[in-house]
């Protein structure tokens, strides 16, 4: 199955928030040797969420960057 995103909701095509976890093993195995990159990625998703409504900000950060792997020297998030 293809996770798509499905704007403006912010719902992956599977119903679950996008990105759902299929989607986010399927991100991090495409950017397995740029994470800086990926990071970089769902922070533009993230801008235009915030386009897109403005509802639970923290959630949405959680949501879009808050299960991205730490940076190195502990720093988590996005």
């Amino acid at each position: 199955m293809t996770h798509v995103l499905q704007r403006p909701s912010w719902r992956c095509s599977c119903g679950a928030p996008w990105p759902c976890r299929s989607r986010r093993e399927q991100l991090l195995d495409e950017y397995s040797g740029d994470l800086h990159g990926l990071r970089l990625l769902m922070s533009t998703y993230l801008a235009d969420a915030f386009s897109d409504a403005t509802d639970d900000v923290e959630a949405r950060r959680a949501q879009l960057v808050g299960w991205l792997p730490p940076r190195r020297g502990g720093v988590s998030g996005g």
